[in-house]
């Protein structure tokens, strides 16, 4: 079963990024031919290729162009003794008739010539029975872990901060709408006020928000974007268009358990833009955190390790995202934002091969104009996009007075790899003192891991990228 074209670019960028020079990769063939094609193991270029069965890749060596391919025997473990042994066997193999024994080459980035269009096919296992046993495998086994974490959640559903809906066990196989709870609706008393109003009211309003974390570039509190204009409506003020908030906060309301407050409109004012929302009587989780016991801390992380259930769930109910980033109505590609990514957003991405070439490119920058992150691994594109809230931090969190903790600020909210969640927390955790480390202890659990090769330590590798230079740099990954 071939890939799609989406996943097949991944491995071709991901073969080119992994012959590079002075990195030790071995093809075998005779040092008296020159094939025009070789065929590599997938599996062996690196843990993190978006292949999802064996497979191998044939590649096209464009020997017109080729520069120093060095023949090395396998046995030769150092570099200058193999330089040695090449010459001393291309001399014996020159006064020779016999054939040559394979030799292994290695192979820089400047030497091979990779691209989409040389890639001929991928071959999956020679027998089909086993490669249609492993399609199956793979389908039964993502269905079994879904359906045993369904049935585990309404297991423990008494405990979960949230409230379950009357869903018998039979609805499992359903995985088109949410399965264990059902999203209240709600009707906004501003719905009659005009554009005009609500501006000015959010205007002379105080902001709700005001003096809850210390701004890293003053260090003064900060001043809220959040004001309450209504008993139950609270209207957030922003330079951002807050229409890719509210979708994503449509979006994981109509999909997921998850307890969001009801978004009504959005409206560019004279200064701001504005999101006028639903109000959640109730404190945020990191002011009540100290307070509460061990068993109310338990109950919180295992309601929120659902709710990152439900997130993951959201492509399997609603249908895989297009593209990178944030949902949008007209279906193009949008601005993607938050921690993980430049100050003032990066891309659109139309792919996800698109935007793991921008994260990788940056990697490339550092090696090259730093020499850091020379050991890094590139950046892991082998796990799914999912649904990821991207800015998920006690502070986001409120613990309602009916009880449920409710999830709210949405605006960094998108299609992101699994990872991304839980590089993002850590980010977070590490430039907000406020957050207490028994917060950041719980987060594998809450979100899963993020400390394989590729992930957060890709991240810290190019963090200086993300943080000082402009999301378009020069493209290095083309430039050889």
């Amino acid at each position: 079963m071939l890939p799609e074209s989406d996943n097949l670019g991944r491995i071709v960028d991901r073969l080119r990024l992994n012959f590079q020079p002075g990195q030790l990769r071995w093809a075998e063939f005779n040092d008296n031919e020159q094939p025009e094609m070789i065929q590599i193991n997938c599996n062996n270029i690196g843990p993190s290729l978006p292949a999802t069965e064996p497979m191998l890749i044939s590649v096209r060596l464009d020997w017109k162009y080729e520069i120093q391919v060095e023949p090395i025997r396998k046995q030769d473990q150092d570099y200058k003794a193999g330089i040695k042994q090449r010459k001393k066997s291309m001399a014996m193999d020159s006064n020779s008739k016999t054939p040559s024994q394979p030799i292994y080459f290695t192979i820089s980035l400047r030497s091979i010539i990779i691209k989409p269009t040389c890639v001929q096919r991928l071959v999956p296992p020679a027998s089909p029975f086993f490669s249609e046993f492993f399609s199956i495998h793979r389908i039964v086994m993502e269905w079994a872990t879904g359906a045993l974490e369904d049935i585990f959640y309404r297991l423990i559903s008494p405990i979960l901060l949230c409230k379950p809906s009357q869903v018998g066990l039979g609805d499992l196989s359903s995985r088109k709408t949410s399965l264990m709870f059902t999203q209240k609706q709600v009707a906004l008393s501003t719905s009659l006020l005009s554009n005009e109003e609500i501006e000015k009211l959010a205007d002379s309003s105080p902001n709700v928000d005001r003096g809850t974390y210390i701004v890293l570039d003053t260090g003064h509190p900060n001043s809220g974007h959040v004001a309450k204009i209504a008993s139950d409506v609270v209207v957030k003020h922003s330079f951002r268009t807050p229409v890719h908030e509210r979708l994503s906060a449509e979006l994981v309301r109509q999909y997921t358990a998850i307890p969001v407050p009801k978004h009504g409109r959005c409206f560019r004012g004279q200064y701001d833009t504005y999101l006028v929302q639903q109000y959640i009587p109730g404190r945020v989780l990191l002011d009540v955190w100290s307070q509460l016991g061990w068993w109310m801390r338990l109950r919180a992380v295992i309601t929120l390790r659902f709710y990152i259930h439900e997130l993951r769930c959201i492509s399997s109910r609603a249908g895989p995202p297009p593209f990178p980033g944030p949902p949008s109505n007209d279906g193009t590609p949008q601005l993607c934002t938050g921690r993980l990514f430049t100050e003032d957003g990066s891309g659109p991405f139309h792919s996800y091969r698109e935007m793991s070439r921008w994260y990788q490119n940056r990697l490339l920058f550092m090696q090259r104009q730093w020499k850091e992150g020379l050991d890094s691994a590139s950046f892991d594109d082998s796990v799914p996009l999912v649904f990821t809230h991207m800015d998920l931090h006690p502070r986001n969190i409120i613990l309602g007075d009916d009880g449920q903790l409710w999830i709210v600020d949405w605006s960094d909210a998108g299609w992101y790899p699994s990872w991304f969640e839980a590089t993002s927390m850590i980010g977070i955790a590490k430039v907000r003192p406020e957050i207490p480390s028994s917060w950041t202890t719980w987060v594998p659990f809450m979100v899963g891991s993020c400390e394989k090769p590729g992930q957060l330590p890709f991240i810290r590798a190019i963090s200086y990228t993300l943080h000082v230079l402009d999301a378009n740099i020069v493209n290095l990954i083309d430039s050889d």
